[in-house]
């Protein structure tokens, strides 16, 4: 909460959250992490204490819980800020709709309903919403490498000529130049998503083989040869 409203001192803000659908194509892999965690389930409230991170982040129940809450906090706290707001807070949660925060007020934004579930794939569109919309610089926070991936492409897409910068999320604070990395690699971005999609990816499921299977492949042609 504390790091968000920084931001906002000196910038607009959309903060994204994953939402979690029955039967998607990430159900296998939720599961598979949540019974490598012990599967163990809480009951949050904005004042218990969170769990360890492996038990919070791969049991889907309690994301849930967690992002509902983050998000209800900041809707309150927005409405704190009347005279002291100097930007906006977008916020994308659970529902479809995102909500719009500004000195006070919160709106639905209903021109940016989305339905996907995965916030690398939202986040995207956000980006392309905001440059189309005369922003000049845009920093993604992120470390997640589908949302580079999608940038990537995107930027080359839609022509994009804005600044776009991707600052991961861990102590180390790696910076990359989107823009940059789109033109260098002109000749590739536009199959990007097609590769992405062969290699696994948040909308579809990818191609799986065993590592002793593919081992056994490796050396049945070895052998051939």
């Amino acid at each position: 909460m504390e790091y968000i409203f920084r931001k906002l001192e000196y910038s607009n803000v959309s903060v994204i959250f994953d939402r979690y659908f029955e039967y998607s194509t990430k159900s296998a892999t939720r599961t598979s992490r949540a019974v490598q965690q012990g599967n163990r389930r809480h009951k949050l409230t904005p004042s218990t204490p969170l769990p360890a991170q492996t038990i919070a982040l791969t049991e889907t129940e309690n994301k849930q819980q967690i992002i509902s809450t983050i998000c209800e906090q900041l809707q309150e706290k927005g409405k704190t800020r009347k005279e002291t707001a100097k930007h906006r807070l977008l916020v994308t949660g659970p529902s479809s709709v995102p909500v719009e925060i500004f000195k006070g007020i919160v709106i639905e934004r209903k021109d940016l309903e989305s339905t996907h579930e995965e916030a690398d794939v939202i986040i995207p569109r956000r980006v392309v919403d905001a440059a189309t919309q005369g922003s000049t610089c845009i920093k993604i926070i992120s470390g997640d490498t589908d949302v580079f991936i999608l940038l990537v492409y995107y930027y080359q897409k839609c022509s994009l000529t804005c600044t776009l910068l991707m600052e991961s999320s861990s102590k180390s604070r790696t910076l990359t130049d989107i823009g940059a990395t789109a033109k260098q690699h002109a000749d590739i971005a536009c199959q990007l998503l097609a590769a992405h999609a062969l290699t696994g990816c948040d909308t579809v499921a990818f191609m799986w083989e065993s590592e002793k299977q593919m081992q056994s492949k490796c050396f049945h042609q070895a052998a051939n040869y």
